[in-house]
């Protein structure tokens, strides 16, 4: 037989004890032994920055919308349906209905309505945007103090 055969299994292994004694901690120089100093220890006495690899960086995930194909009902089906569930779609004009064309003539009454709504949205919309620059200036200012204390910390 040609035929390899894979079985990915789980099994127990119990790893050797190491076992390394510091013997030169009996001698004179014993206040000066230090032991292995950890990468963070070194890179920040050396300054050297933490590397950083492009392939680990985070990313915007950018996705195309879905187009999803227009439901489609067999003839037979729909004429076995009743009416209720029957699908009903327009087709689509070429031109604009007559609805759609003509012109809507607004009273007086409603011509004060509508200038009314009209300038309460833009008020209501120069106040966000005041109350958005305003938040806009609070956020640098406290960026621009965690910066001074990020400064202090990594000095000292």
């Amino acid at each position: 037989m040609s035929d390899i055969v894979f079985l990915r299994t789980w099994t127990r292994v119990e790893p050797e004890r190491f076992y390394n004694p510091v013997t030169s901690l009996l001698e004179a120089s014993a206040n000066e032994w230090q032991g292995l100093r950890l990468i963070r220890d070194i890179r920040r006495q050396d300054r050297i920055a933490i590397p950083q690899r492009k392939d680990s960086e985070y990313r915007e995930v950018v996705r195309e919308p879905r187009k999803f194909a227009p439901l489609k009902i067999p003839k037979k089906l729909q004429a076995a349906l009743p009416f209720k569930s029957k699908p009903k779609l327009d087709k689509r004009r070429s031109r604009p209905s007559m609805e759609q064309r003509r012109k809507v003539v607004m009273e007086p009454e409603e011509k004060k309505a509508f200038a009314l709504i009209q300038t309460l949205n833009t008020l209501r919309n120069e106040r966000q945007k005041k109350r958005n620059s305003a938040e806009a200036q609070r956020k640098m200012k406290k960026d621009q103090r965690l910066a001074k204390e990020n400064e202090k910390f990594e000095a000292a």
